[in-house]
């Protein structure tokens, strides 16, 4: 089991791409928008939006990519002869995935409040922690359930953009949607990241609401897309023991 954690989790540092969307392109729109925006009430609001967005380019679409990757040099053919359960793997996968976006976000997060001169409590960066870790988890099931409906790369990034514009779009991450149809508010609470979003800005308190109810929101929303993820796996019964997988393959 720890080989297998030190492994993914090389594999896991070794993805540049996911790597510059989750670090050099928040930093970049830190800097960016410092330089343009004058208004130190708005900042708050951009810096919860900005990190929202790098956890699900992180969790959602690289982990999606990465699991694609190792479906086509046969990782999990590999995994029908050995003691390992699908299921624990996909959790290892997870588990990984959520750690590093855990510490590229905190620093993010930490960074942005001094980088923006935002006033933050220990308590608030406790209560972003906890839900970096949540929504990180989130979008890691969805990416693996992504990675497993997609037969190909082009389709990662269709399915992948299916979810990923409305999450944006439909919430209030850079923008009011005061003026907006009902509809498109709808939307947007139909799917995790406008939860992402409000529990951000209640644990640094610009907006009211409950993060405990969030977060529980957000594990709802892992719940749904783990189990939507086992039974779309490429072993159609992800229990499946390893001695009926070798009498199958007469090994």
């Amino acid at each position: 089991m720890t080989t297998i954690f030190t492994l993914m989790l090389k594999h896991t540092l070794s993805d540049k791409i996911s790597l510059f969307y989750a670090i050099l392109f928040p930093l970049g729109m830190m800097a960016g928008i410092s330089y343009f925006v004058d208004s130190q009430d708005y900042l708050p609001f951009l810096l919860t939006g900005i990190i929202s967005m790098s956890i699900l380019f992180w969790s959602m679409q690289g982990l999606a990519f990465q699991i694609y990757r190792q479906k086509s040099k046969g990782v999990y053919q590999l995994l029908k002869i050995t003691p390992m359960k699908l299921t624990e793997f996909i959790a290892i996968m997870m588990i990984v995935r959520t750690l590093v976006a855990f510490v590229i976000n905190i620093l993010l997060l930490v960074g942005g409040f001094y980088f923006f001169n935002i006033n933050f409590t220990a308590m608030s960066v406790i209560q972003c922690a906890g839900i970096i870790l949540a929504s990180s988890l989130c979008f890691s099931a969805i990416g693996f359930f992504i990675s497993n409906v997609a037969k190909n790369e082009g389709q990662i990034n269709a399915f992948s953009n299916i979810l990923f514009l409305p999450m944006i779009f439909c919430t209030e991450a850079f923008y009011s949607l005061q003026s907006v149809p009902n509809w498109i508010n709808a939307i947007g609470k139909c799917l995790p990241f406008h939860y992402v979003i409000t529990s951000f800005r209640a644990a640094i308190g610009v907006q009211d609401g409950s993060v405990l109810i969030a977060i529980t929101i957000i594990l709802g929303f892992t719940i749904l897309f783990f189990i939507l993820t086992l039974f779309t796996s490429v072993n159609k019964n992800p229990f499946i023991h390893r001695e009926k997988l070798l009498s199958k393959n007469n090994i």
